[in-house]
């Protein structure tokens, strides 16, 4: 079905143009920049490509979110897709929402409703290529609702194979019982980690692409950085 962009130009390179379409992807990352970054990019590629984009936000405010997504598309391409945006960050703390919510155009999602949610938003999508960010499923985590959160993650699984859709699920590492996260892997059509290591008086910034169905040799291991236009990443394969 050919490949997607995942928005950053330079795990694209290193993937041999990216990611093939229908892929849900797991991202797993300690608390931090990178996921939310990840996550802007990945929808902004998919505007800047023409793919509609539902994108759930349950970690963080969403008042600017739209503008920091809409700065991943190039000047010229805002009105080839639709970005909808589900707020599932405000109502878990049951408050009014503000001028300031109201103003970034989302749409509210109960957490007690939220899976129920995201799979009802999303029986609309047909033909037209779309992608899904859930950032991030570790938020609407109980200990006894383990199973639920891999039933949904397995129904987003069959839902892109079906209709070529570009899923993006994050995760937070350490929060769930080592069985949860290997289901996981296992259901994802893709998995990246992220991680840091401390060498002297430095701290490098890494990516794992440990997995990555359909996509020959995926395994790599790539330094990142966090600069003014997103997260960075070499375009150029080293050879050792």
């Amino acid at each position: 079905m050919g490949l997607a962009t995942t928005g950053i130009a330079g795990l694209d390179a290193q993937l041999g143009g990216g990611i093939p379409r229908g892929t849900t992807l797991l991202l797993i990352g300690e608390p931090g920049n990178a996921i939310p970054l990840f996550s802007e990019q990945f929808a902004g590629g998919g505007l800047d490509t023409g793919e509609d984009v539902h994108f759930f936000e349950f970690d963080r405010p969403v008042n600017e979110l739209r503008k920091s997504i809409g700065s991943y598309v190039m000047r010229g391409n805002e009105e080839k897709a639709q970005l909808t945006l589900y707020d599932g960050y405000a109502p878990s703390f049951a408050s009014a929402r503000s001028v300031k919510l109201r103003e970034a155009n989302a749409s509210p999602v109960h957490p007690a409703q939220a899976l129920a949610t995201c799979m009802g938003a999303l029986q609309g999508v047909g033909a037209k290529p779309y992608r899904v960010v859930v950032e991030t499923l570790s938020s609407l985590a109980r200990p006894d609702n383990e199973r639920e959160l891999v039933e949904f993650f397995r129904n987003l699984v069959f839902m892109g194979q079906e209709l070529g859709g570009m899923h993006l699920v994050s995760i937070v590492k350490g929060l769930h019982s080592a069985a949860f996260e290997t289901q996981m892997r296992h259901l994802a059509g893709g998995v990246i980690e992220f991680g840091a290591e401390r060498k002297g008086f430095g701290i490098y910034n890494y990516l794992v692409v440990s997995k990555l169905l359909n996509v020959k040799d995926p395994t790599r291991i790539l330094l990142w950085k966090e600069t003014e236009k997103g997260l960075w990443l070499e375009s150029t394969k080293r050879v050792f």
